[in-house]
């Protein structure tokens, strides 16, 4: 049986808002994350959930996380 190992990462995240214009358009809220994995990856996946989309590119080493509220 292997030990299991914890990863920490680190995040910072800049959260604002998009503003649709006058009339009946539901505002949404956003917000972008950058952080750190161990390892070497490059790719895009995307995670749909109940309250939000988040959409995440994977560089070496750094994530870049977009997450989009329904």
């Amino acid at each position: 049986m292997q030990n299991q190992k914890q990863v920490i990462t680190k995040t910072a995240k800049i959260m604002s808002s998009i503003t649709g214009g006058k009339g009946n358009k539901k505002r949404k809220d956003w917000s972008i994350s950058l952080g750190t994995y161990p390892g070497i990856l490059i790719g895009i996946r995307s995670y749909h959930g109940e309250t939000h989309h988040q959409h995440v590119i994977y560089l070496p080493f750094i994530d870049i996380a977009i997450e989009i509220e329904n």
